[in-house]
Parts: C-alpha cells; sequence; structure tokens
C-alpha cells in the first residue's frame, strides 16, 4: 500500500509540472474562437512583450490560397475555395508530434494566406512570438514551384530584440519544403512531388557558418484530423498549365530545445524568408503557426526531485522488507 501511495504521488507530480506544457496557437482570437493569422492582426510595429499574435509583413500580402498557393488549380473542376473542400478552422498533422493548427477562418476567399510578394530584395514574413520555453515550432508552409525558404528564431534570454540570436534554418526544396502543387504528368522541370526528408545546417547570426544542426521534420495536413488532404486536381494555370496530380498543405516541426540553454528561454519572433530576385513562381505561403512548450526549469526540477525522494522511498521499502 506505501509503495503504490509513493507511486500515486510521484505520478501527481509529475503530472502537476508537465500539465503546465501545451501548444500555443498563435493568431487572433475573437469571442473565443482561434481565428489564424488574419488581417486585423497585421502590425507594421516591432514585436512587444506578451503572448504574440501580432504578425509583421514587410514582404508579404494576405492573399487567396486558390490563385497563389494552388497556382489556380481546380479540384475535380472546381477551383479550390473554402467552401469547395480546402480545410478552415482546425487542422491536425498526428503523424508530425499532433501538431493542431487554426487556419484563417471568416474572412472572404480572397485573403486566407500569407503569401510572399515578388521582390528584388528578401521577401518575408515576421511573426512576433515573446514566449518562454518554446521547445518546438510548428510552421505549415509550402512554396509555390520548388524554392529553398529560410526560418529565423530570435531567441534571448528576455523577450526582447534587443541582443538576440538569430538561429537561421535552410530548407530544402523537396527535402523539408515543396510546392503545394504535386504534379505528376507533364510536369514543368524542377517541380518536386515527394520529401526526402533530411537534417539541414543552422546558421548562427548570418555568419554563414554551421553552428550545428536543428532537427526538422515534414509532415502534411490531415483533414478532416486523421485524413490526409490530398484531393486530385484537373486543370491549373501557370507552369502547371495542362498537367495533373493533386494538392496538399505541409508542416514543419523544429526542435529547438536544445538551443534554449545556449541562447536563452525566450523566442522573440520568427522570421520566413527568401533571398534575392523572386518571381511569382519562387515564393513561399504561410498558413498557421503552432508552438509546442515545455514546463519552467522549476518545475522540471520539481519532477525530478518528485522522482528521486519516491525512487528512493521505494528502495528503503524494498529494502526493509527482504531485511524482515
Amino acid at each position: 500500500m506505501i509503495q503504490k501511495a509513493l507511486l500515486l504521488s510521484v505520478v501527481a507530480v509529475l503530472a502537476s509540472a508537465l500539465a503546465q506544457a501545451g501548444q500555443i496557437h498563435v493568431g487572433q482570437i475573437s469571442g473565443g474562437n482561434n481565428l489564424g493569422l488574419t488581417a486585423s492582426t497585421l502590425n507594421t510595429g516591432s514585436a512587444t512583450s506578451g503572448t504574440g499574435s501580432v504578425i509583421t509583413t514587410t514582404h508579404a500580402a494576405l492573399q487567396a490560397y486558390d490563385n497563389l498557393l494552388f497556382d489556380s488549380a481546380t479540384e475535380n473542376g472546381t477551383a479550390v475555395s473554402t467552401t469547395t473542400g480546402y480545410p478552415t478552422g482546425e487542422v491536425m498533422d498526428v503523424n508530425n508530434g499532433n501538431a493542431a493548427f487554426f487556419l484563417i477562418g471568416g474572412v472572404a476567399s480572397t485573403t486566407n494566406t500569407w503569401y510572399s510578394s515578388s521582390k528584388v530584395n528578401t521577401s518575408d514574413v515576421i511573426v512576433p512570438i515573446n514566449t518562454a520555453n518554446v521547445a518546438t515550432v510548428w510552421t505549415m508552409l509550402n512554396d509555390v514551384v520548388g524554392s529553398n525558404t529560410d526560418v529565423t528564431f530570435f531567441l534571448n534570454s528576455s523577450d526582447s530584440l534587443t541582443g538576440a540570436t538569430q538561429v537561421t534554418v535552410d530548407l530544402v526544396d523537396g527535402q523539408e519544403i515543396r510546392s503545394a502543387v504535386l504534379c505528376t504528368s507533364n510536369c514543368p522541370a524542377g517541380t518536386n512531388t515527394a520529401l526526402t526528408g533530411g537534417t539541414p545546417n543552422y546558421f548562427v547570426n548570418g555568419s554563414g557558418t554551421a553552428g550545428g544542426t536543428i532537427g526538422v521534420t515534414t509532415g502534411s495536413i490531415q483533414y478532416p484530423i486523421g485524413t490526409a488532404w490530398n484531393p486530385s486536381y484537373n486543370g491549373a494555370t501557370g507552369v502547371f498549365a495542362g498537367t495533373s496530380g493533386s494538392l496538399t498543405l505541409d508542416d514543419q516541426a523544429f526542435n529547438l530545445y536544445p538551443l534554449l540553454s545556449t541562447y536563452g528561454p525566450y523566442l522573440v519572433q520568427l522570421e520566413i524568408s527568401q533571398a534575392g530576385g523572386l518571381t511569382g513562381n519562387g515564393n513561399f505561403d504561410l498558413q498557421a503557426v503552432t508552438l509546442g512548450t515545455v514546463p519552467e526549469p522549476s518545475s522540471l526540477a520539481l519532477i525530478i526531485a518528485g522522482l528521486g525522494f519516491g525512487g528512493l522511498a521505494l528502495a528503503r521499502r524494498s529494502k526493509r522488507s527482504i531485511n524482515a
């Protein structure tokens, strides 16, 4: 009975601490509903303290996914839109860390995704986060036609951009990111239909020198939950005109936990970018951002102490039973 009580005590301590961990879905909260990264969260200022739900865009715009992300593809003869099968509201990837995403909702079909603009210089989207102990960041990202995309994390000892360390991961097309149009016939050169996976280098403060690696895994969105969203298309414009295939939405999971003790516990903001001379065929698309948090260090210490106490007590109890 004593052993059982001690085990229950340890489990209670563990559950209490881990209850502080969870997912944060970045986006606008209205009427108790998460509407995703909507236009009303647009802000041209810099990041401020508090849980981030404001998106700062410099070379990006809130536009229609059916004409951009899917290169005007039609799903079984009907244009892809919020009323013809495109996922809205909450979606999940049960095969990539059980990440849940809240897509842009409650808006017209012409403004439902963040799309990088064609600029001579870098096209980017900056999302203020200002949250401590972010162990995992999931980005719901695809490109339009194959091109590498960089994701930069600003880490600091406080929720300030001043003195923050910038850690950049280069997502390689066909390895951790791909086009949302999965062409299977008459495909243009350079388009990818499969993800090979990999562990890309990360670069600190733009030095160009690899500082190690961040684990990145990529999965496809499940919608309804548990079912891959992968409808076929039979019509498209742009580089996919005259082709056939299917459509997909992917997400990437970045493991930041090994960096927190080195660069600081706060993720101040993240920036998604592509550099130099983009055309309409090379841009990226951001659907949603989800954060995976871990308990505070004090809670982790409590877990360790609780497990240690429980183990020691059980060992003593067992020893007394043997001696008896």
